[in-house]
């Protein structure tokens, strides 16, 4: 029986971010059931540069890929065109582009919602008639969580919107062996590392893992470790961070380990973990991918009830859910897990949640359904 055909209009990595891994993790489900096609669209915008030179080239960008799609189109035939749909209206506008190219050339085209603004599309009343033609084009929608796929309600028919959770590639994923022995010695072990994963963005919430840190040393007796990995915007926000550290002696608490690529370091980095901490308010937070590999390391949650993270974070269960700009709740949610019996149960029911919900055989399973429709 010949197999259907998804040609994959989008991001791949490099760089490492959870939306091109979480896309190439997609396609890696898909392999066996579907013959896959890539036409890559990713740039590094770190290196095209900031500024108007920048979105120049970034425009040269734009319709160098688009030229490419029209060609590829035109060359082959495919049964699904996969993209991946933006809420920024500049962004809005090349995916019109995309679906006046294809619209006519693919039969089914599938747009994968990454981010926790694309309701914002729905906001703009100049662009309204726009905005439903692309939402009539495209045949089905995928949301990473129930709460996302709410937010469009009333814009969005609900036959066309699937909920489809994020999963994690294979190079983080952590084996039951692995997982036990890490429950078994934590009781042996007196420092307790806390990692944060994600970019160096305030909303992120990092430096409030920060302020609890320093909070925890001046009213709480514990070997406690801070760990921080992902990239900083700049080198003055860097700069202005390890000067804060320095102020406050903290060094000897605070590993700064910037951007790491290399997901197997990742990997062992949140094996090595205690608790994991991403006290977000990120305003376009979706279902951040760090915290699902957490989960699979068995490290306990610290996070805010923000964006789709309460679905899969449950306060008092897996971790803590706590309010956003508190570093008080965060250096007090890492006193409570300093108790090794509720530690052991919690990062057991870390791993369940991940076992339960993310694990990519429930994950594949649900894709193939949408493209199977």
């Amino acid at each position: 029986m010949k197999l259907k055909k998804i040609l994959f209009y989008c991001n791949f990595p490099p760089p490492n971010t959870g939306q091109t891994v979480g896309t190439k993790l997609v396609k890696d489900l898909l392999d066996d059931e579907f013959e896959t096609e890539v036409l890559n669209t990713s740039s590094n915008d770190f290196n095209i540069g900031r500024g108007f030179l920048g979105k120049i080239k970034r425009l040269k960008k734009v319709v160098s890929d688009l030229n490419k799609l029209k060609k590829k189109l035109a060359e082959d035939n495919y049964d699904y065109l996969y993209i991946v749909a933006s809420g920024s209206l500049l962004g809005h506008l090349r995916d019109n582009l995309i679906l006046k190219i294809a619209n006519s050339k693919v039969d089914n085209i599938v747009a994968h919602v990454r981010s926790g603004n694309y309701g914002n599309i729905f906001k703009r009343k100049w662009h309204s008639g726009l905005t439903r033609s692309f939402v009539e084009k495209i045949d089905d929608y995928i949301f990473l969580s129930e709460r996302l796929s709410q937010r469009v309600e009333g814009n969005i028919p609900s036959e066309k919107r699937n909920v489809v959770y994020n999963s994690i590639d294979r190079a983080v994923w952590c084996t039951s062996e692995e997982i036990a022995s890490k429950v078994s010695t934590r009781s042996n072990q007196e420092k307790f590392v806390v990692t944060y994963l994600s970019n160096m963005i305030k909303t992120k919430g990092y430096f409030d893992l920060a302020k609890a840190l320093k909070y925890y040393r001046e009213n709480y007796k514990g070997n406690i470790t801070a760990r921080f990995i992902g990239m900083w915007p700049d080198n003055e926000t860097k700069n202005s961070f390890w000067a804060w550290v320095q102020k406050y002696n903290l060094s000897g608490s605070i590993e700064v380990l910037g951007r790491i690529d290399n997901r197997k370091k990742v990997r062992s980095y949140l094996i090595d973990s205690d608790a994991f901490a991403l006290p977000t308010y990120y305003p376009v937070e979706a279902q951040p991918r760090s915290i699902i590999e957490a989960l699979n390391a068995a490290n306990p949650i610290i996070a805010t009830n923000h964006a789709s993270i309460p679905e899969y974070v449950f306060d008092g269960d897996n971790g803590y859910l706590i309010d956003k700009k508190s570093p008080l709740q965060i250096a007090e949610s890492i006193r409570k897990l300093q108790d090794k019996d509720v530690w052991s149960m919690m990062a057991r029911e870390a791993r369940n949640t991940y076992e339960d919900m993310f694990s990519p055989q429930a994950i594949k399973s649900e894709l193939v359904k949408v493209f199977s429709q």
